[in-house]
């Protein structure tokens, strides 16, 4: 879906087409309803181009860094994050996924340094950036991750990639 081109609302209708179809007291009026109409088909366009904008792409990097001491490991956060907001649906053994690619799963620490860089994109926060796309409500979901968690989280992941 992603990457489809997107071709511009239909201008084909010209005052000399409309005129031939209507008579010459309602040409007007006829012009009017096609220019909103086009117009609605333009914002439809824009709209669902949009969306595909929002839906293929991810935030921008937090620049978030691991903190010198007591920096989160998966074991005193990472682990717990993303069983609680993440591998409900991001996980090899998951029965339904909700749309998230079978590529992405995050069961161990080692999927989730090979994804580091897409997770700190989609659901951390740092000094760059906050980004909240994921997680979606859903699943096991039942709450987004607070502001202080998605920090963590970019923390984490910092520390993974360096």
């Amino acid at each position: 879906m992603c990457g489809i081109p997107m071709r511009p609302a239909n201008r084909a209708f010209s005052h000399e087409r409309v005129a031939r179809f209507f008579p010459a007291n309602e040409t007007q009026a006829a012009l009017r309803a096609l220019a909103l109409g086009s117009h609605i088909m333009a914002m439809k366009h824009f709209l669902f181009a949009l969306f595909l904008t929002t839906a293929c792409s991810n935030g921008d990097p937090t620049g978030s860094t691991c903190p010198t001491t007591n920096a989160p490991t998966y074991a005193s956060f990472g682990q717990q994050f993303f069983t609680t907001y993440c591998t409900s649906c991001h996980s090899a053994t998951s029965t339904n996924r909700h749309g998230a690619p079978k590529s992405q799963n995050y069961d161990t620490e080692d999927d989730v340094i090979r994804h580091a860089a897409d997770i700190d994109q989609a659901a951390a926060k740092g000094p760059d950036a906050t980004n909240t796309s994921m997680p979606q409500l859903g699943g096991t979901v039942s709450r987004k991750p607070t502001d202080a968690e998605r920090e963590m989280l970019g923390q984490y992941l910092s520390c993974l990639m360096n």
